[in-house]
């Protein structure tokens, strides 16, 4: 989640929204009248709210590097693997320091890297992502002045043993933004591997909370630190376009590798430490009540109360050794590690049964955030709906921890959330920060080029999970909150990459749009049909790095049809959703309803038609309605009474113009 603009976006929002005025459209049910036809060519000319789409050829354009790893047979067309994919990846043994006093985080790294492309490569990518916060550095995200460092100090780095150097002229190494480009001693064939040993250390961020801190990161007004983007990490070197050289920019967001982790975080005495991984040294770090407790919680039904409040006031419930507390947690197959860190935090843990396994969920929080007393056993709602229900696939992590820190923001088995004013929003930031689980880290997709792919999803797969917590329906606010810049400048193609929007812009095609997409191909394939496409391509690319076609080609596969006519105007194309009755044609006792699709994007037709008297006819049409380009539909309705009133739409579709969904005599 791009956490701080989005997080204003929805606390404005809430505030004009969540006070009940709903939009205006009930939703449809019952029978679907009959006599519907869809009738007219598509629509020429721009209409003021975007024209309908009018062809042009069945195949979704292809840039020339995305059609070159399909030609060589990395990808295939029906959406899985091609024979021909590949994947790098990296191992990593980092050992950390962290000393609050002077926000010093120093660390060491041993990192194992793995060339499983068909390409030698003469030097490897790492990211430093720490150097965002360097004076003069190029970034997107305003910061305060003691979020202002150095960056990241690199102070030794050897590769097969031999050091390299960062000499202005002659250096083996050099770096550019938030990048290091490090020359290898020799090259690294196909198949073969290289280790790599560095050490460094950087000033941690002060995050005042005021607008003015590093957006994801940092140290916090109560005394906790969240440390993320902490350690050198090896760049992705794809089948598309071999390194990722993007510089960090404190806006987009990212892409990673998988590997093994094992982390030793030493820290001052009496404070607890939360982490991507599993505890793997809970007997030396836990004092005995306290271990007991949490043995308990990793299975127990109901949550338990790991650390009380007396204990987390008296910072007595972790064993130290000279003055310091050393955390070793470790996982495997994980695309990045970050952890948090407090004195003087309530931990409470649930160990939420999934099929045959436990999840263990857990909430590490300030007494003070009353909201996050619940936040475990919530935790443990998500984690069981979404594995059950939507997407229907089991937890891909052991564990999931949400920490009291600032903002809201994903990462492998761990999220840094804030309290925030109300329980809508505090329960929507936990359960979308939880769905990220499965996008991006689960399926590995590119953020930083692809946003929609994964905040698009976690923002639709939790909603049900946001509704039964919360009583809100966060899609009626996609939708209401998208209508507002529909059509307007800020609404670009969604398929533009990520990297050419910011803002309001970027937030409209990652979160919002999506979202609605999904919600609208849902009910246009039915939820068998969908869900069995959104396993499919989970399964197809656990682990691995699906592009946008991907996706649309194993929808196209598991639905049976090519669904090209809706992909081209939701993601390709400019254009709006917007439906308006043109009229109604009386004879006699029949009736017939004329619906124009005045925008180029398909959405589904739900109608409702009052009669004299009172009663209502209801009509539901799906997107599929509009699948052959047409720009009219007709309704003929058989009715006793005479019509007084016919609306089209509901809550969750959005409308570019809803003024024209109203007809009355």
């Amino acid at each position: 989640m791009n956490s701080l603009r989005y997080i204003t976006a929805l606390l404005i929002v809430l505030s004009a929204y969540a006070t009940g005025a709903a939009a205006t459209g009930a939703a449809a049910t019952g029978a679907a009248a009959t006599g519907a036809a869809a009738t007219g060519a598509a629509a020429t000319g721009a209409a003021a709210t975007g024209a309908a789409a009018t062809g042009g050829g069945d195949e979704l354009y292809m840039p020339r590097e995305i059609r070159r790893a399909y030609e060589r047979g990395s990808r295939s067309m029906s959406g899985a693997p091609g024979d021909g994919y590949w994947q790098n990846g990296a191992d990593y043994e980092l050992r950390v320091r962290v000393n609050p006093a002077t926000r010093l985080c120093s660390g060491e790294a041993d990192i194992t890297y793995y060339n499983n492309s068909p390409d030698t490569l003469r030097h490897v990518l790492l990211k430093l992502h720490q150097n965002m916060n360097r004076s003069g550095a190029a970034r997107l995200f305003p910061l305060g002045e003691r979020a202002v460092t150095e960056g990241m100090r690199i102070g030794q780095l050897r590769v097969d043993g031999t050091e390299r150097t960062f000499l202005p002229d002659a250096g083996e190494a050099r770096i550019e933004g938030a990048n290091c480009v490090v020359t290898l001693p020799a090259p690294l064939t196909p198949g073969g591997q290289v280790e790599m040993d560095v050490q460094w250390d950087f000033t941690i961020p002060v995050n005042t909370g005021e607008g003015g801190g590093n957006p994801r990161m940092g140290t916090y007004e109560n005394g906790a630190l969240f440390l993320a983007y902490w350690y050198p990490k090896v760049a992705v070197y794809d089948d598309v376009r071999g390194w990722d050289t993007h510089s960090y920019n404190g806006e987009h967001e990212f892409y990673n590798d998988y590997g093994d982790y094992r982390v030793v975080i030493d820290v001052p005495e009496g404070y607890g430490v939360w982490a991507t991984g599993m505890l793997a040294n809970a007997e030396e770090v836990l004092r005995a009540p306290v271990l007991d407790r949490y043995r308990t919680a990793l299975r127990s039904d109901t949550v338990v109360r790991i650390v009380n409040e007396a204990e987390a006031k008296a910072q007595s419930a972790f064993i130290a050794d000279e003055g310091r507390t050393r955390w070793v947690y470790a996982g495997t197959q994980l695309p990045d590690f970050a952890f948090g860190m407090a004195r003087g935090y309530r931990w409470d843990g649930i160990g939420a049964r999934v099929g045959t396994r436990r999840i263990f969920v857990d909430a590490a929080y300030d007494p003070l955030a009353a909201s996050f007393q619940s936040v475990a056993e919530e935790g443990g709602v998500a984690v069981r709906m979404m594995s059950a229900a939507r997407p229907g696939v089991p937890f891909p992590y052991p564990g999931i921890t949400v920490f009291n820190g600032h903002y809201g923001m994903e990462f492998p088995m761990i999220v840094n959330d804030g309290e925030f004013p109300n329980r809508i929003l505090n329960v929507y930031v936990h359960a979308h920060e939880i769905a990220h689980s499965y996008f991006p880290f689960m399926v590995g997709t590119d953020e930083t080029r692809y946003a929609w792919m994964d905040e698009g999803m976690a923002y639709f797969l939790p909603v049900d999970v946001q509704k039964r917590l919360s009583d809100y329906d966060h899609m009626i606010r996609a939708a209401r909150t998208y209508e507002r810049f529909a059509g307007s400048e800020h609404d670009y193609p969604m398929m533009l990459p990520s990297t050419a929007s910011a803002g309001d812009d970027l937030q409209i095609i990652a979160y919002l749009k999506p979202a609605l997409a999904f919600a609208v191909l849902r009910e246009l394939l039915g939820e068998e049909v969908f869900d069995t496409a959104l396993r499919t391509f989970i399964t197809r690319w656990e682990g691995k790095h699906p592009l946008p076609w991907d996706f649309f080609h194993t929808f196209d596969h598991a639905a049976g049809q090519s669904l090209h006519w809706f992909w081209k105007p939701w993601f390709f194309e400019p254009g709006v959703p917007d439906l308006a009755i043109e009229g109604v044609e009386r004879d006699g006792a029949m009736s017939t309803v004329i619906v124009r699709r005045v925008g180029s994007m398909p959405v589904p037709v739900h109608m409702q038609i009052t009669l004299q008297g009172g009663e209502t006819k209801n009509v539901i049409k799906t997107a599929e309605t509009w699948k052959e380009g047409g720009s009219e539909l007709r309704f003929r309705i058989d009715h006793e009474a005479p019509i007084t009133a016919v609306r089209i739409g509901a809550p969750w579709i959005p409308d570019a113009n809803p003024a024209d969904n109203n007809w009355t005599p």
